[in-house]
């Protein structure tokens, strides 16, 4: 399942983080190995989902800026007109 807006994959890395929190909570000081490898690789996920966050909401604000210098260019200066 591939997750599309950002509102689906800002949903699932809070669920992650739950999840963490849940596990850190069962750790004991022994034989509890596997909870520290499960903690470690929902951490590694949880990153990854933040860097795409970060990056997509970089690319939207981007996209929206060179959106709105074309929106600009073509209406042209407005100081500028009839001044020729």
């Amino acid at each position: 399942m591939a997750l599309e807006t950002r509102k689906e994959k800002m949903d699932h890395m809070f669920a992650l983080m739950e999840e963490v929190r849940v596990l850190v909570g069962r750790l004991e000081p022994h034989d509890t190995g596997h909870l520290h490898t499960a903690i470690g690789v929902l951490n590694s996920r949880v990153e990854e989902l933040r860097m795409q966050l970060t990056l997509n909401k970089y690319e939207l604000a981007e996209d929206s800026e060179s959106i709105q210098s074309m929106l600009n260019e073509e209406r042209g200066d407005p100081l500028k007109e009839g001044t020729d």
